[in-house]
């Protein structure tokens, strides 16, 4: 009797063992749901604020959504992961989708301590004071030190990652070749490519491609659209590109635009690779660019940009040259995002400062990089902080050569991967390689 009494509790003690894994995912699973949903409304009060309407195809169940675009992917035996962050006020939640399944992190992480991380990575790599000739420079402002934390940037990489991928998340990232990033609050604005995830204490680039995604709505017609080269090797095939460089600038009271000697030699041999139409000094006025840009497949912009983290919409630009109808030559955020592209597999590259941060809300942030996304560009390419011109002359070289050359799965974005990895092996200073990021649904 006593035996049996012993099988029957241990049974009943493996059944309710079997039954709590069980029921910690479905919870988990509940919970990712909810906060998804959580996301779409604070989106969709951001596009309120923007003065757009939000379209969101309802998903009962978002996660099954996700396994399911995740699936186009692996039935091309290529590996991706959605990160999925979502922030209030003292916590912050993670979770990591990948081979149909969930994983899940929780830390008590305050958005300001989530700004402190940003700040002492900027400061550790004192990217504010780079030689930053593709920003404008408002006049009457001395550029100096900046008074952040200029803390070793190995120490501040070590805390960015702690807590932007702690262990049951990058536990859980090898053997991925891809991730999607959907951000709140100010995490799209943070160089995940420094991160350092991984025993080795290789950086985050070694190992995959990255890109911004906006939100996880429309995963179906995404699917639907691209399935045939979703997971796909593709390069880049562009039919009417558009490529600027080092207009004639309208320099204002407000801002000094100095000429870019290193944007003009990087758009001349762009536009011959890609057989592009090339605009620069007085020709690349700001109505010529709008007008041929509603047509073109490829924008590419090496230019000045500027953020303005007030007016964000108003305020922060893209520069180019004068003429009579645009007298500044600046091409908002809020002119850019009111344009509608149509063509298909359609890439910005903004080759230019600040064109990937932006006014920081609940739902993320908005900026330039996001007006283009808006407008209806499939892919762009943009910068978190003000770059080199050189640098970004080289980086950018590499990253079209790459393109036009061997074909790649999660086009572009592995393809710009493949141009930082070259760049870095030669100059490994990551203030240089690190700002830009892919904003959109890779293919």
């Amino acid at each position: 009797m006593c035996s049996t009494m012993k099988k029957i509790v241990s049974f009943f003690a493996g059944l309710l063992f079997y039954l709590a894994s069980f029921a910690q995912p479905v919870e988990e699973i509940n919970a990712f749901n909810a906060y998804y949903q959580k996301s779409i409304e604070e989106l969709r009060a951001l596009y309120g604020i923007r003065g757009s309407i939000f379209k969101c195809e309802p998903v009962a169940r978002p996660f099954d959504a996700i396994k399911l675009f995740l699936e186009v992917y692996r039935e091309n035996k290529q590996k991706m992961g959605v990160i999925f962050y979502s922030v209030d006020t003292a916590w912050l939640r993670i979770w990591l989708i990948r081979d149909d399944q969930l994983y899940f992190s929780r830390q008590p992480v305050s958005k300001t301590q989530l700004k402190t991380i940003e700040t002492n990575i900027r400061a550790a790599l004192q990217v504010d004071l780079l030689l930053a000739t593709r920003d404008s420079v408002q006049r009457g402002v001395i550029l100096g030190a900046s008074p952040g934390n200029q803390t070793n940037h190995q120490t501040a990489i070590k805390e960015a990652t702690a807590v932007l991928l702690p262990p049951p998340i990058a536990e859980n990232l090898p053997g991925l070749q891809h991730l999607i990033l959907i951000t709140e609050d100010n995490i799209g604005q943070i160089p995940f490519y420094i991160l350092k995830p991984f025993k080795n204490d290789a950086y985050l680039v070694d190992s995959v491609s990255l890109s911004l995604a906006p939100h996880l709505c429309n995963l179906g017609n995404i699917a639907g659209m691209n399935k045939t080269i979703m997971g796909q090797p593709n390069r880049l095939f562009a039919n009417k590109p558009l490529i600027v460089g080092n207009p004639a600038y309208a320099n204002t009271p407000e801002h000094n635009l100095p000429r870019l000697p290193g944007a003009a030699v990087e758009a001349r041999m762009i536009s011959e690779w890609t057989n592009g139409q090339l605009l620069t000094d007085s020709a690349a006025t700001l109505s010529t660019v709008k007008k041929l840009a509603r047509k073109s497949d490829l924008l590419y912009f090496a230019t000045h940009g500027y953020s303005d983290f007030e007016k964000v919409l108003d305020g922060s630009y893209l520069a180019f040259a004068p003429d009579t109808a645009n007298p500044s030559g600046l091409w908002t955020a809020r002119q850019i995002q009111e344009e509608n592209f149509t063509a298909p597999q359609m890439m910005a590259v903004l080759s230019a400062c600040q064109t990937g941060v932006g006014k920081i809300y609940d739902a993320g942030f908005i900026g330039l990089g996001r007006a283009f996304f808006k407008a209806g560009v499939d892919h762009t390419i943009m910068s978190l902080w003000s770059v080199n011109d050189k640098a970004t002359k080289e980086l950018m070289i590499l990253f079209f050569r790459d393109m036009l050359g061997k074909p790649r799965s999660f086009y572009p974005a592995s393809h710009l991967r493949e141009a930082i990895l070259k760049f870095k092996a030669k100059q490994s200073n990551p203030a240089l390689w690190a700002p830009f990021i892919l904003f959109g649904f890779p293919y």
